[in-house]
C-alpha cells in the first residue's frame, strides 16, 4: 500500500506584478512533482517577480530545493 504524502499550494497575485506561491506540508521526492508545473508556468511569466514562501513546510528534502 502507497501512501500520498501531503502538500498544497496556493498562489495569490498582487497589483504589483508580484505573484506569491506558499507551500505547506512535505516537500519532497514524491511531491515535487505535483507542484513543479505550476511553479514552471509561473516562472514563464514575463517580468514576474515571485515569492515563495515555505514557512508551512514541515519536512524539504534535497529535491525540494533543487
Amino acid at each position: 500500500m502507497s501512501t500520498v504524502t501531503p502538500i498544497t499550494l496556493t498562489t495569490g497575485a498582487r497589483s504589483s506584478g508580484v505573484t506569491d506561491l506558499t507551500l505547506a506540508g512535505e516537500l519532497d521526492l514524491d511531491t515535487v512533482t505535483r507542484i513543479e508545473p505550476a511553479l514552471m508556468l509561473v516562472s514563464a511569466g514575463s517580468g514576474t517577480e515571485v515569492v515563495l514562501d515555505l514557512a508551512g513546510l514541515t519536512f524539504c528534502d534535497t529535491s525540494g530545493r533543487s
